[in-house]
Order: C-alpha cells, then sequence, then structure tokens
C-alpha cells in the first residue's frame, strides 16, 4: 500500500479508528466538564475581569472593556494550560497521530506479507 492509498483510507475511515481506540475515547472524555474544578474554569476568568474592571480605571470605557476582555481571555488560556498539565493527558492530536502511524505500519505490513505470499 502505497502513501496516497493510506490517506485516501486514512479519510474515509478516521473517525470509525478513532472511536473504536480507547486510549482516545479516554483522553476525549477527559476534555468533558465533570466536576466543580471544571466549572472553575469559566468562573475564575470572569471574576478576574470584573475585578480588573473594578479597580483599574481607564480613561475610555472603550478600552476599559477591551482591557477586561483581554484579562478574561488570558485567565481562561491560563486555567485550561493549568487544567492540561495537572490531568497529565496526551493531546488528541498526539494520539491521533500515533493511532495513523500504528494503522499505517500495520497495513503496510499486511501488504508486504500479501506480496511475499504470492
Amino acid at each position: 500500500m502505497n502513501y496516497s492509498e493510506f490517506e485516501k483510507y486514512w479519510k474515509e475511515h478516521k473517525f470509525e479508528i478513532l472511536n473504536a481506540d480507547d486510549e482516545y475515547n479516554k483522553a476525549k472524555e477527559s476534555f468533558k466538564m465533570k466536576s466543580g474544578s471544571d466549572w472553575l474554569l469559566f468562573a475564575i476568568p470572569v471574576v478576574a475581569g470584573l475585578v480588573f474592571m473594578q479597580y483599574v480605571r481607564l480613561e475610555n470605557e472603550i478600552l476599559n472593556w477591551i482591557a477586561s476582555a483581554c484579562v478574561i481571555i488570558l485567565c481562561f488560556i491560563v486555567c485550561v494550560l493549568v487544567k492540561s498539565i495537572t490531568s497529565g493527558n496526551v493531546s488528541l492530536d498526539d494520539i491521533e497521530t500515533r493511532i495513523k502511524k500504528r494503522i499505517k505500519q500495520t497495513m503496510c505490513d499486511n501488504a508486504d506479507n500479501d506480496l511475499n505470499n504470492h
């Protein structure tokens, strides 16, 4: 099996293959909101933005809103980063790459075995 044939096969069957893999499903489930601490991912940035708006006064109201939105976004990014570090999960892209490599290796080995048997 050559590269283009495998890529075509992968494009057609990607979701079926990934959904059949336990490691991929566990990683996908870990991103769901399951506990109170997960819901804090939304509360902490909002509170930080409100506190920022209350105590930091900029001359222009629009600048105050924009700066507060930036604080909220940055806090959310930090919260998500902390959650991903503390949970110790591998990214879905890394898992997908490993699965794709494993499937490709298996299919190439099977193709080579078929050629050697005939």
